[in-house]
């Protein structure tokens, strides 16, 4: 790999994981909220399809 890559692929990790708590970060549960998240945006968009139905 070369440095420049190696340099590009540090920088998103780090922008990846930037916005998260060190707690949350080093405890492991990110993705269990990534799970959770995408549960959230389901349950959304089912609501508003059953609205729309109705």
């Amino acid at each position: 790999m070369h440095q420049k890559q190696k340099l590009t692929d540090a920088g998103l990790k780090l922008m990846a994981t930037a916005k998260m708590p060190d707690a949350l970060r080093l405890s492991g549960l990110r993705h269990l909220c990534n799970i959770l998240n995408l549960r959230a945006f389901v349950g959304r968009i089912r609501r508003s399809r059953r609205i729309r139905h109705e």
